[in-house]
């Protein structure tokens, strides 16, 4: 295999997985509520939260973020897209 090749992905694999420390990233995923759309939205949602990485993603929905507001239950704050507390 290349050389160059090996070591660009040797990079990756630093960047990636390199560190024990985790970044949260959050992600909003708006999009349809209905039907196929809904589903492609859920299954993308569940891939990325489910990726090995130094990085781990929240995934939040605007259908959910709606509810809770309504609900009073505020475990979760549109400005942060994180747990209250």
């Amino acid at each position: 295999m290349n050389p160059r090749v090996i070591e660009i992905a040797s990079q990756l694999r630093k960047h990636f997985l390199g560190s024990s420390a985790t970044s949260d990233i959050s992600t909003f995923l708006c999009g349809g509520a209905a039907g196929t759309e809904h589903e492609l939205r859920r299954k993308l949602g569940a891939s990325l939260a489910g990726l090995k990485s130094k990085y781990r993603y929240s995934i939040f929905y605007p259908e959910d973020m709606f509810v809770e507001l309504v609900l009073g239950h505020q475990k979760q704050d549109l400005l942060t897209l994180g747990p209250l507390g």
